[in-house]
């Protein structure tokens, strides 16, 4: 059972990761979009 639990908080990390690079480029594009 703990290798799957270590498993999944990789996963979740990475999740993480990709989800703060989508807001940022998110926030970029409307920063942009604004001016």
């Amino acid at each position: 059972m703990q290798m799957n639990e270590e498993k999944i908080v990789e996963e979740l990390k990475q999740l993480k990761k990709k989800l703060e690079r989508i807001q940022n480029t998110t926030r970029t594009t409307n920063i942009l979009l604004a001016k």
